[in-house]
């Protein structure tokens, strides 16, 4: 459904000429552009802040932690960021039961016991290599990310049975870790038969290479739908991938080692893409033109965008617009 640019317009005016509405959004953008670069000591005058929501503009607030305080003074936190120069302990019964996202910081390096909160996404740095148990992470828990240099192997039931998102750094696999729930992973090290059948979304890091496990029919599920490789060059065998697949991606130094192409792709692809604008197939192996790309865009296509957002969208204009001629009556900006 199209929004006619003229409705937009006498929408905007309708509100524009009403000295009530525009009283009201100009002072809130008054008060808007006062508290734009507002910068608080602590979280607890933060909190007692009466115009904290003009500064936050997020649903869900986020707050650096620099230093060890009390973190149940946080009420209804929903995504909580440890600043790289945070390196102290926490306890679940520290955390808000609101809080929803935690991302640790490079310096953070502790053993977690996570197990009573609600927390969904859990975001490790780099630097983090404790060893996780079963129990250490809660039930809730759909996203986790291990840093690029966590090594330690993980336990059978560690990661929570309804994760559906998982990224591995270098840490080595073991059949069984990876749950069955799981629907988009990304790896760095490949072992037979650690991918769960359900997985739809596999990626693999730039420093992945197949040395050591050779990328052979069967061993990709064929659930997948989404197949990235990384920076790295690997040789793919005839069969291994499955023709499930309708994306994928190959990185910049990808030549599959000069070998053939023959019955290596999939039936069913639909979209074919190598960051080496350089590559070239073997004669007589090219794909359709129709599939191929050489250029660097996103693999997953665009959803259509609902007529909702098509709505809000139009307050958003209405609203900037507004914003501009008041800026341009009194001088104000951010």
């Amino acid at each position: 459904m199209e929004i006619n640019s003229n409705k937009i317009e006498k929408l905007f005016f309708e509100v524009y000429r009403n000295f009530y509405l525009k009283d009201i959004i100009f002072n809130h953008l008054r008060i808007y552009n006062e508290n734009t670069n507002r910068i608080f000591k602590n979280c607890e005058k933060l909190r007692q802040y009466s115009q904290k929501h003009y500064i936050i503009k997020d649903d869900s607030e986020s707050i650096d932690l620099y230093d060890n305080f009390s973190i149940l003074s946080l009420l209804d936190i929903e995504c909580l960021t440890l600043n790289n120069n945070y390196s102290h302990s926490i306890e679940s019964y520290d955390l808000p039961k609101s809080l929803k996202k935690i991302k640790f910081g490079n310096n953070w390096n502790h053993g977690i016991n996570l197990k009573n909160t609600n927390i969904e996404t859990i975001i490790f740095a780099n630097n983090y290599n404790k060893k996780l148990k079963a129990g250490d992470l809660p039930d809730s828990l759909k996203e986790i990310v291990f840093g690029y240099y966590y090594s330690q192997c993980l336990e059978i039931g560690s990661i929570s049975s309804q994760v559906e998102k998982i990224t591995f750094g270098n840490n080595p696999l073991v059949v069984g870790i990876i749950p069955s729930s799981c629907k988009i992973l990304k790896l760095g090290e490949l072992l037979i038969g650690s991918i769960p059948p359900n997985v739809t979304y596999l990626s693999f890091g730039n420093s992945f290479t197949n040395n050591n496990c050779k990328i052979k029919a069967g061993i990709l599920p064929s659930s997948l739908t989404h197949l990235i490789f990384g920076d790295s060059n690997i040789e793919l065998l005839k069969g291994s991938i499955p023709d499930s697949v309708k994306y994928l991606y190959f990185g910049s130094k990808f030549t599959n080692n000069n070998k053939s192409f023959k019955n290596v792709l999939p039936n069913n692809l639909l979209h074919l893409e190598f960051k080496n604008i350089n590559f070239q197939f073997p004669i007589y192996e090219k794909p359709p033109n129709s599939i191929l790309k050489n250029n660097y865009i996103p693999l997953i296509p665009k959803r259509k965008t609902t007529f909702s957002e098509i709505l809000g969208n139009s307050i958003l204009l209405i609203f900037y617009i507004t914003r501009a001629i008041y800026e341009s009556i009194t001088g104000i900006t951010d």
